[in-house]
C-alpha cells in the first residue's frame, strides 16, 4: 500500500548575474542531513561549499549547473534555500576586538536583511589601452577548486602563479580596434604569458574587477556586553550561513 504523498512548497528568485528566474523547493531531511555533516567540519570551507552545491542541484528545480554559477550567485541561492527551510535566523558568536578582552557576543542575523551589495564603479570591461581590453566573467565554484582557494571572498593567501591563472579562467574575451579574440582559442600558457606581460597599473585594472564583484555582505556593529567596546563586523562568505 502506497504512503500518502506530502506536497511540498515551491518558491522563486531571481538570479543576481543574470536577472533569470528560477524555482526551488526548501530543504529536506535528506538535504538537513547533508548540511549538519557539513557543520560539523566548520573549518573545511571546501567540505561545506561541496554540501550547499548538492543541496542546491538537490533543491532547485530548473536545469542549472552549479559549476557554472558565480559564487556570489551560489551564495544568494542558498540564503534563500535555508531561509525558507530553516529559517530566516542564524545564531553567531563574536569575539570582542578590544584587545585583552575578547569577550564573546552572540548575535542573531536576520538573512532577510542580507543582499547583494554592488559596487557602483564595477565593470567586466577592462580597458588595457585606449585599442585593447578584456571582457571577464566571474569565479566560479570550478575556479575555486582548481586553484584550492579555500575562501571564496579572498585572493589574498595565492601566490602570484595561482592568482594570474584564475585571471586567465576568467578571460571571457579580448579584443582590439578590428578583432574580438576568444580566449579558448589560446593555450593556458599563452594566457598566462599574456597576463605576465601587463604593467602593474593594467594588473590593477584587473584586480578591481575581482575587488569590486557583487558580494553577499552585512555589516553590523555589536557593543561587547564586558567592555562596551562598539566593534564592526563584516559578515560575508558561506560559512557565516551554516547557523
Amino acid at each position: 500500500m502506497a504512503l500518502p504523498k506530502i506536497e511540498t512548497p515551491t518558491y522563486e528568485l531571481t538570479l543576481p548575474s543574470t536577472g533569470d528566474t528560477i524555482s526551488y523547493r526548501p530543504f529536506l531531511v535528506k538535504e538537513q542531513k547533508i548540511l549538519l555533516m557539513a557543520t560539523e567540519n566548520s573549518e573545511d570551507t571546501r567540505a561545506q561549499i561541496k554540501a550547499i552545491k548538492q543541496i542546491i542541484k538537490n533543491c532547485i528545480l530548473d536545469k542549472i549547473n552549479t559549476d557554472n554559477l558565480p559564487l556570489f550567485d551560489l551564495e544568494y541561492i542558498f540564503l534563500h534555500l535555508r531561509s525558507k527551510s530553516v529559517g530566516e535566523v542564524v545564531d553567531l558568536i563574536y569575539n570582542c576586538q578590544k584587545e585583552g578582552c575578547e569577550a564573546k557576543t552572540d548575535f542573531q542575523l536576520d538573512l532577510s536583511e542580507v543582499d547583494i551589495i554592488r559596487n557602483e564603479k564595477h565593470t567586466n570591461k577592462i580597458e588595457l589601452t585606449d585599442s585593447v581590453g578584456m571582457i571577464m566573467k566571474y569565479p566560479t565554484i570550478k575556479t575555486l577548486n582548481r586553484f584550492n582557494l579555500n575562501d571564496p571572498n579572498s585572493t589574498l593567501d595565492l601566490n602570484m602563479d595561482s592568482l594570474i591563472g584564475i585571471i586567465a579562467s576568467c578571460i571571457e574575451s579580448l579584443y582590439d580596434e578590428e578583432t574580438v579574440y576568444d580566449p579558448k582559442d589560446s593555450s593556458k600558457e599563452e594566457l598566462v604569458d599574456y597576463i605576465s606581460n601587463f604593467s602593474q597599473k593594467q594588473f590593477e585594472l584587473v584586480q578591481e574587477f575581482f575587488d569590486t564583484s557583487p558580494k553577499i555582505q552585512k555589516k553590523v556593529t555589536l557593543t561587547c556586553s564586558k567592555c562596551n567596546n562598539e566593534n564592526e563586523h563584516v559578515i560575508e562568505g558561506i560559512s557565516n550561513f551554516f547557523g
